[in-house]
């Protein structure tokens, strides 16, 4: 693993940021398990996390937030590049290893995630058609569609 200290403003009561390279051995997964000290946001920057058994769970793009005192942990099957941002102390890491992917379960497939990038592309293709308000009945705010046919899609 290789840090470069971006930002550390821990001496005026702020955070610390970091580009973080995991890089792990060819057919080798790095196991990291962590306890937040401070609220981590983490952006993927190139490659991404993974499951035990080395299947892509995360991707370029995607955001993660580990709240203060959150455990939390990481499979890198391949080189990654992540933006790490504390708002105070880095986590404090209880491991961080190199170890072989486990085999697949039998008849599963790898659990797939919408990528950020792939949400602001239907965003933007779609929101010169929309608008946004929010439901009285669910206090959720939802896009929908002007041309009509779909009830909305909750957004946050």
């Amino acid at each position: 693993m290789q840090l470069k200290i971006l930002s550390d403003r821990r001496g005026d009561g702020g955070g610390i940021a970091y580009l973080v390279k995991f890089s792990p051995p060819a057919g080798k997964l790095i196991k990291l398990v962590a306890v937040a000290r401070s609220d981590e946001h983490v952006y993927i920057l190139a490659g991404g996390y993974c499951n035990k058994a080395g299947e892509q769970l995360r991707w370029p793009g995607d955001y993660g937030l580990n709240p203060n005192g959150h455990p939390h942990s990481a499979f890198i099957g391949e080189e990654t590049v992540n933006l790490a941002v504390y708002t105070g102390e880095p986590d404090e890491v209880l491991e961080c290893t190199v170890i072989d992917p486990e085999p697949p379960l039998l008849g599963t497939d790898p659990r797939t995630y919408t990528r950020i990038q792939d949400i602001g592309t239907l965003y933007h293709g779609i929101s010169q058609d929309c608008h946004s308000e929010r439901s009285e009945e669910s206090h959720c705010k939802t896009l929908h569609s002007v041309q009509g046919g779909d009830p909305g899609v909750p957004i946050s």
